[in-house]
């Protein structure tokens, strides 16, 4: 097994730490990655020459991510429509005080 443990996303989340494995030890545990991902909701993170290059996750935490991205993208866009309305408005307002 490991030789630490990992975490769940959330734990993740509030602690800023990520457990890791090189690919190499990716490759000789993957089945027990892949359950622990599945079953215990545990997020680790594969690295390969000491740099990051991805991060297995469970699909359920997959899918809240992309839910929470969305949420984020929709907002931002909400609010870059506002804005440009409200900036359309005020140009509108100066030409007629010309």
């Amino acid at each position: 097994m490991f030789p630490y443990k990992t975490l769940t996303l959330a734990e993740t989340m509030e602690t800023g730490k990520l457990p890791n494995v090189t690919a190499q030890e990716m490759r000789t545990q993957l089945s027990d990655l892949l359950n622990r991902a599945a079953y215990l909701k545990e997020t680790t993170l594969i690295t390969r020459q000491g740099k990051a290059v991805a991060v297995l996750v469970s699909v359920e935490d997959w899918e809240e991510y992309l839910q929470m991205k969305n949420a984020r993208e929709t907002r931002e866009a909400e609010a870059a429509g506002q804005r440009a309305e409200g900036g359309h408005e005020s140009v509108g307002s100066e030409n007629g005080r010309k």
